[in-house]
């Protein structure tokens, strides 16, 4: 892949749209989680950065710590894979705060849990997605969710191994979940194929020419 897609080749009008891009999909986020939930849910995302594959895991957290990770592929204009990896207590509080579950055990998920974390994914991803491609005048769009519960480092090998896609880089956002007293963290993961990456940076670079 060509160098354009390095962390540090990015100027700073890419890390500027990168977070506006971010806030933006935020936003989409919250409101729709905050409809499913009825109750307020506001979406924070501290931290967007473009790293190597080889360095994703390393970022997410402890190569050792359970987590629950909703893999999709990535669609329309462009090729890769997604993931969106919660601590397994986030997980549960999130499925608590859809499903307004009490006193339910805290190593158990139902069905109805799964499937309401699968929908969690595909409302982060479908969100950044769009406002990805609407930033660039692109078409990405999330598959369906599959849910797995594992270590982080083997839900990105995983991941990487079983979709057989060439790819050197990816986008990693650090995102917050925060509603009542409640601050769960996660990350969602956008590793687009070679040819789609660096066709998205390339388009950052035009749109930064256009406004100077």
């Amino acid at each position: 892949m060509d160098a354009i897609a390095t962390q540090e080749l990015l100027t700073d009008f890419d890390r500027d749209a990168l977070r506006e891009v971010a806030t933006i999909g935020a936003g989409h986020v919250a409101t729709a989680l905050s409809q499913l939930a009825g109750a307020k849910v506001l979406i924070e995302v501290p931290q967007v950065s473009i790293v190597h594959i080889s360095e994703v895991s390393k970022l997410i957290g402890p190569q050792e710590e359970p987590m629950a990770g909703m893999y999709m592929r990535l669609m329309g204009d462009g090729n890769g894979t997604i993931l969106v990896a919660l601590r397994r207590q986030a997980a549960l509080s999130l499925v608590d705060l859809l499903l307004a579950n009490l006193g339910r055990p805290a190593h158990l998920l139902s069905e109805m849990e799964q499937s309401a974390l699968r929908e969690v994914g595909n409302i982060l991803a479908g969100a950044f997605l769009t406002a990805i491609g609407n930033f660039v005048n692109v078409v990405l769009l999330p598959s369906v969710p599959h849910l797995a519960v594992d270590m982080i480092g083997a839900l990105v090998q995983s991941l990487l191994i079983e979709s057989g896609i060439d790819r050197d880089y990816a986008f990693v956002m650090h995102v917050s979940f925060l509603w009542g007293d409640h601050d769960v963290g996660g990350h969602l993961l956008i590793a687009p194929d070679a040819t789609t990456m660096d066709a998205l940076l390339r388009r950052l670079r035009e749109l930064s020419q256009d406004v100077c």
